[in-house]
């Protein structure tokens, strides 16, 4: 599992390095409706990490927009499969949030930023 996590780190420093624009692209994410019931009122407008790598946030439990481009990643508290998308789990008490996107953007900035964000919700 190293070896790979290795070459997709490697990807996304080459990425970065030859299309920095990417890694200053603002994320569109999606959030399933069920999200707010264990995210603190008013997350996510005001979560200034959040803010910083989301372009916009929409409510929605249809994972195919991300097959389609409309989104950039979901954030659910369960579901899938998720088929050929990247799934990050991210521990929250008795559930976890399901951190959702296409393989290619797993490890770029944005998704770090945002996992960063979730994960210090889940522990605090």
């Amino acid at each position: 599992m190293g070896t790979v996590t290795r070459v997709f780190e490697d990807l996304t420093a080459a990425t970065e390095a030859i299309a920095p624009d990417i890694n200053s692209r603002k994320f569109r994410v999606g959030l399933g409706p069920d999200i707010k019931a264990v995210l603190p009122a008013g997350w996510p407008r005001h979560d200034p990490g959040l803010q910083r790598h989301a372009r916009d946030c929409v409510e929605t439990s249809d994972i195919d927009l991300l097959h389609t481009n409309d989104l950039d990643c979901m954030i659910r508290t369960g579901g899938g499969p998720y088929r050929d998308l990247a799934l990050v789990l991210v521990p929250a008490g008795e559930t976890a949030f399901h951190f959702v996107c296409r393989p290619g953007l797993a490890n770029c900035t944005q998704a770090k930023a945002i996992l960063a964000d979730l994960s210090k919700l889940a522990v605090g």
